[in-house]
């Protein structure tokens, strides 16, 4: 007989998502659990757990279903201090793209072993890991969570809808810049964007950016843009709301998400599952969605010295294109039963005594070293403390782990004629001035060159050399479109 022992907790609740994922992760175990399989639950919230050392020595799994120091602490103490030997399942969750930091340090280096899997929801997070601890066992197990509602796919039409939560990392800004590109053509089909959820005010943590009230920054933009026609905000909705919204309608469901943990995206996953349509940008769990679906939309992430960005103008393309089209989403063949019986048999795998430990690389060693860096020399009361592990977007650190995400090198071709400069470009004495809400501020210097006119989305001019423009091009500040 196999007995595993399944270990949640509620403090990652304060992310909605994490309400939904955590419990059907302890559910995806509890699935398994039969005469020849035992499986059990205990919170560590609420469970003192060493009060069951008897019962749980003879546990062959322990899973962790998420993160939290108490619950790593734990389980090096059973394997380090008690000596007990079992399996360990570690769902990492966002530790992919942070080189598994938190691990690292409260579990310790020699923590992971060969008998141990780390169970991420995405491909991409596994070429992440590679990076961090290469050798180590991974399993993939989606977050494949039904939805409660369902789509009327009669009610076709050319709207457009974000759901989740309003963040730089989210990059909204790049769409609402998109729409500007199309907004004639969305008149004429009488199609708007809604923008559903709250704001998180984090900013980018990893590169200790701090927010800038986004929201605000949003609703100045679209009014700066003249678009209030075109988009609505509707801010956060409960559980009911949601469903009947929905179900209700059937417009596009579009994210150009550059969040630097985007392991899956269960309200996207789910607004497929209903029947809906999509456009998500090709970018960490987000590209997992091809193995489920046919007929996304997915807008390229591009990498640049000063970090990744989409391109504004393939969002007006592809926007574009579904105003006209009203093709559907078809759904392939997926279960979460092959992804279970993949856990089980690993669950079922004799434990072996004669193990290798799977060290973390010099790649996870210099980002835990950074971290507590960064922690020692910013102040308690700052918002990203303790969460920052990059210099800034420049850092080759952040570029590896962004590539291993999904991000290309852009494909250079400011030839056309037709350029538009972004909005957050500003011409400042003998420099240019960036102020991104995604990647932060940070000024350029000027190039000697050809000086020329070039109109901005405000329709102003703004003398710039051929250099400078195809500088900014390749950053992602100066666009193609007509």
């Amino acid at each position: 007989m196999i007995k595993t022992l399944v270990l949640t907790s509620s403090k990652n609740y304060r992310w909605m998502s994490m309400q939904e994922i955590i419990p059907f992760i302890t559910e995806s175990w509890l699935r398994l659990n039969s005469d020849e399989h035992i499986v059990e639950v205990v919170d560590v919230d609420k469970d003192n757990i060493f009060k069951r050392m008897k019962e749980i020595i003879s546990f062959d799994n322990i899973v962790c279903t998420c993160f939290t120091v108490e619950i790593s602490r734990t389980i090096a103490t059973f394997r380090k201090v008690l000596g007990m030997e079992f399996k360990t399942f570690f769902y990492v969750h966002g530790q992919a793209t942070i080189g598994l930091w938190p691990l690292l340090k409260w579990a310790g280096d020699d923590y992971l072993t060969s008998n141990d899997y780390l169970v991420v929801s995405c491909e991409r997070d596994i070429d992440c890991l590679n990076l961090a601890f290469k050798g180590a066992k991974v399993m993939l197990h989606p977050f494949l969570l039904g939805p409660q509602y369902k789509i009327d796919k009669s009610q076709k039409n050319s709207n457009f809808i974000y759901i989740g939560r309003v963040s730089e990392q989210k990059n909204l800004h790049s769409i609402i810049l998109a729409i500007k590109l199309i907004e004639k053509q969305m008149r004429e089909h009488h199609s708007k964007f809604t923008i559903i959820g709250g704001t998180d005010d984090l900013g980018t943590p990893v590169t200790g950016t701090l927010p800038i009230k986004y929201l605000e920054y949003l609703k100045n933009l679209v009014s700066d843009l003249s678009l209030n026609d075109l988009i609505e905000f509707r801010g956060h909705i409960d559980r009911e709301q949601f469903n009947t919204i929905l179900s209700d309608q059937n417009a596009i469901f579009i994210s150009s998400s550059l969040h630097s943990d985007e392991n899956f995206g269960v309200a996207p996953y789910q607004y497929l599952k209903a029947g809906g349509r999509g456009i998500l940008s090709d970018w960490g769990g987000y590209a997992q969605f091809k193995d489920f679906f046919e007929g996304i939309d997915y807008l390229d992430v591009y990498q640049s010295s000063h970090g990744h960005f989409s391109d504004i103008s393939q969002i007006a393309r592809v926007m574009e294109k579904r105003l006209s089209n009203t093709s559907t989403i078809k759904e392939l063949d997926h279960s979460l039963n092959s992804y279970l019986a993949t856990i089980s048999d690993a669950a079922n795998k004799e434990y072996q005594k004669d193990f290798d430990i799977v060290c973390a690389t010099d790649f996870a060693k210099k980002i835990l070293r950074d971290r507590e860096d960064f922690y020692k020399n910013t102040k308690s009361d700052d918002r990203n403390h303790g969460a920052q592990i990059f210099t800034c977007f420049k850092d080759q650190g952040l570029h590896q782990l962004t590539k291993a995400y999904g991000a290309k090198y852009f494909k250079k071709n400011n030839s056309s004629s037709d350029l538009i400069v972004l909005p957050m470009v500003e011409l400042k004495d003998h420099h240019i001035l960036i102020t991104d809400p995604h990647r932060g501020s940070f000024e350029i210097s000027r190039m000697a060159g050809v000086e020329k006119a070039y109109r901005t989305f405000r329709e102003e001019a703004i003398i710039l050399t051929d250099k400078e423009v195809e500088y900014l091009f390749g950053l992602g500040y100066v666009i193609s479109f007509s």
